[in-house]
């Protein structure tokens, strides 16, 4: 029962063949971190639709270094702010804050 693929009766593996890739083990796992109060403070957006400020929701920081930040605001809508594309977007799928319902 091997892991790798199925061997072939006199193949070869060429000298400048990419190296086999190992699957994503617990110790490469994200993890997650959801805030209401972030470190630095979320940016006051405006509200593509009406033009008013959006409301704070959350924070997500996660990912696999370097590690992400979305900010999550309500107004018109929910929206999301993505830190390393600097762009704002609707949305519709808010992450929850543990414990809360």
């Amino acid at each position: 029962m091997g892991l790798g693929p199925p061997q072939i009766a006199g193949a070869r593996v060429s000298e400048d063949a990419p190296a086999p890739r190992k699957g994503r083990g617990p110790n490469l796992m994200r993890s997650t971190t959801v805030t209401r109060n972030p470190e630095v403070p979320a940016p006051a957006l405006r509200c593509p639709d009406c033009d008013h400020f959006l409301v704070y929701m959350q924070t997500v920081i996660g990912g696999v270094k370097p590690l992400e930040r979305w900010d999550y605001f309500e107004c018109c809508g929910f929206f999301e702010y993505r830190y390393r594309g600097r762009k704002l977007r609707r949305t519709s799928d808010v992450p929850r804050l543990p414990g809360r319902n």
